[in-house]
C-alpha cells in the first residue's frame, strides 16, 4: 500500500458576523463576513464539513484563505477554534460563543489574508466529533482595525472563504 496525495478546496458551510452596535442582528446572509476592534467590535464566523476527508488521513498542509473586500490598514487578525456547536443563521452578537484560548495570527496584507491551521484541521479530521467552526477575530479588539473579508454569499466564489488542504491517504 503506498500512500495517495490528495488536495481539496473547502468551502464553508455556513459564515456570518456579529457587531457590537447590532446585537441582536443576525448577518448570515450578508455578502460579507466583518471584523473590527474598539467602535463596533465584530467578529467572524465560519463552520465547515470535513466528511470528504478520510479520518485516517495525514494533514500535510492546511491553509484558511479569506479575501479582504476592504481593509483598513495592516494589523494582526486572530483565528479561533470554536468547541461549541453554532448556528450561524441564529448567531446574534448577544449570543454568540465562547471562543477557545487556542489561536493562530497572521498580520492582514489588505489582499489576501492566510491562516496556517494544519494541526487543527488534523484534530478535526481525527476526531469527527468536533465541532469544525472558528472564529476570525481583530487580535487587539481595543484598536480601531478593521476589515471586510468576501463571505461565502459574495456573487463571486473566487471571493469565498476556502480552506485549501494537502493531505496522505
Amino acid at each position: 500500500y503506498f500512500p495517495k496525495n490528495h488536495t481539496k478546496s473547502i468551502y464553508p458551510l455556513n459564515d456570518t458576523y456579529t457587531d457590537s452596535n447590532s446585537q441582536d442582528t443576525n448577518f448570515a446572509d450578508d455578502q460579507y463576513i466583518k471584523i473590527s476592534g474598539n467602535d463596533p467590535i465584530q467578529r467572524s464566523f465560519l463552520k465547515f464539513n470535513l466528511n470528504q476527508i478520510p479520518s485516517i488521513a495525514d494533514i500535510l498542509d492546511s491553509r484558511l484563505n479569506l479575501t479582504t473586500s476592504s481593509s483598513g490598514g495592516s494589523f494582526d487578525v486572530s483565528l479561533h477554534n470554536i468547541s461549541t456547536e453554532i448556528d450561524t443563521d441564529l448567531m446574534t452578537y448577544n449570543n454568540q460563543p465562547v471562543l477557545d484560548i487556542d489561536e493562530f495570527i497572521t498580520t492582514s496584507t489588505g489582499l489576501v489574508d492566510i491562516f496556517d491551521i494544519t494541526a487543527l484541521t488534523q484534530e478535526w479530521v481525527t476526531n469527527s466529533t468536533s465541532n469544525r467552526s472558528l472564529a476570525v477575530k481583530v487580535t487587539d479588539e481595543a484598536q480601531p482595525n478593521n476589515i471586510e473579508y468576501y463571505s461565502r454569499d459574495s456573487n463571486n466564489i473566487a471571493n469565498w472563504p476556502v480552506l485549501q488542504i494537502k493531505y496522505e491517504s
